[in-house]
């Protein structure tokens, strides 16, 4: 009995080492990549929100950083992390670049684990998919912290509004993915998470809108009604664009 318990405590030992060995190999990626980015200057949008941004020179100011430079509300929280870089670093942009980086960073631990998550829902059946599920989940957070076409979300420093909100929105996903799972109360906890996370993504950019739409397609993923609506599908990629292309066309409105 005691041999096979120190043996699931070794297991459990070793799962855990190798997981933070692969979050750290993430990491060691993600500044190998990004690391001739540090010292990267400001350029265009990053003048009017931050250099010349007289709303965010004191973080204790909420009323000043709320009303900010822009006539909608709804990027608040990206206001206000410009507001907690310039506390610290004033316009030292080193420091504005590695709190970009870090936010891709967690975005990518977010899709890890997102991509885990799906593959253990019921709408997956494929044993080859979930035999492997802890490969094909590493791989895919490791592909997405160093592809190109994040390269403009993580060095322009403006575009933390992307980046961040897509970090908040990974978030809500992966905590309603995996609210999900709890057949008790435990998943309100994890459900009020969920929401909690999508509000801050909305009030980061507006792409966020999109989060219930998205909630509502993994739940087909992820049940077996997936296949009765199999002969739906182009139905629901047409659907699905023409509200994103809607949010995106008032989006670009205010940028």
């Amino acid at each position: 009995m005691f041999l096979g318990q120190n043996k699931i405590f070794l297991l459990q030992k070793m799962f855990i080492i190798k997981r933070i060995s692969l979050i750290i190999a993430i990491c060691l990626v993600a500044v190998i990549s990004y690391s001739n980015s540090f010292n990267g200057p400001f350029h265009f949008d990053d003048l009017p929100f931050i250099v010349e941004n007289q709303t965010i020179r004191d973080i204790g100011d909420i009323g000043a950083i709320w009303k900010g430079v822009l006539p909608q509300h709804s990027r608040f929280v990206a206001f206000y992390t410009f507001a907690l870089n310039y506390h610290f670093n004033k316009l030292d942009v080193f420091g504005y670049h590695v709190t970009n980086l870090v936010i891709h960073i967690i975005s990518s631990l977010l899709v890890w684990w997102f991509v885990a998550l799906l593959i253990d829902s019921p709408g997956i059946n494929d044993e080859r998919i979930v035999k492997n599920k802890h490969n094909i989940s590493f791989f895919t957070a490791l592909l997405f912290v160093c592809h190109p076409v994040q390269t403009q979300a993580v060095v322009y420093i403006s575009q933390r509004f992307a980046s961040l909100s897509t970090m908040f929105y990974l978030l809500a996903l992966c905590m309603y993915l995996y609210g999900r799972s709890f057949r008790s109360r435990g998943k309100i906890v994890w459900f009020v998470g969920s929401g909690l996370a999508a509000l801050l993504s909305m009030f980061t950019k507006e792409i966020a809108i999109t989060i219930p739409i998205m909630e509502g397609e993994m739940n087909l993923v992820c049940t077996r009604m997936l296949r009765r609506l199999i002969h739906y599908r182009p139905l629901l990629f047409l659907t699905d664009q023409m509200y994103s292309r809607a949010v995106l066309r008032e989006n670009i409105k205010f940028t």
